[in-house]
C-alpha cells in the first residue's frame, strides 16, 4: 500500500513537478549564461567555464545544492551568481513541496 499511495501522490502532483522541471531547466540555462560572462569580467587564466553548456552542468549541480565541485567560480562576479544560483534553486525546490506534501497527505489518510 506503501508504494500505491507514493504513485497516487505522483500522478496527483504531476503539474506540480513538471512546472518544477520547467522552472529548473529555465534558471539553468539563465544561470548557466550567466556564470560563463561573469567568469570573463576579470581576469581569470583558471577558468574553467569554456562553453555555456559547461554552466550548464554546473549550474544544474548547484541549483540542486549537489555541489559536486569539480567545476566552481574564481572570481568574485562568478562567486556572487553562484551563491544567487544556490539560492534560487533552493527556492525553486521549496516551492511545490507544499501541495505535494498536501496531496501524499490526502492519499494516506484515505
Amino acid at each position: 500500500p506503501g508504494m500505491k499511495i507514493l504513485i497516487q501522490t505522483f500522478r496527483a502532483s504531476e503539474q506540480e513537478l513538471m512546472l518544477l522541471a520547467f522552472f529548473l531547466g529555465l534558471f539553468s540555462v539563465f544561470f548557466a549564461s550567466l556564470i560563463y560572462y561573469a567568469e570573463r569580467i576579470q581576469e581569470n587564466p583558471k577558468n574553467e567555464f569554456g562553453s555555456i553548456p559547461i554552466g550548464l552542468w554546473w549550474a544544474l549541480v548547484t541549483m540542486t545544492t549537489v555541489g559536486y565541485g569539480d567545476v566552481v567560480p574564481k572570481t568574485l562576479p562568478g562567486m556572487i551568481v553562484g551563491a544567487l544560483c544556490a539560492l534560487g534553486g533552493v527556492i525553486t525546490i521549496a516551492l511545490p513541496v507544499p501541495f505535494i506534501v498536501s496531496h501524499f497527505e490526502m492519499y494516506y489518510s484515505h
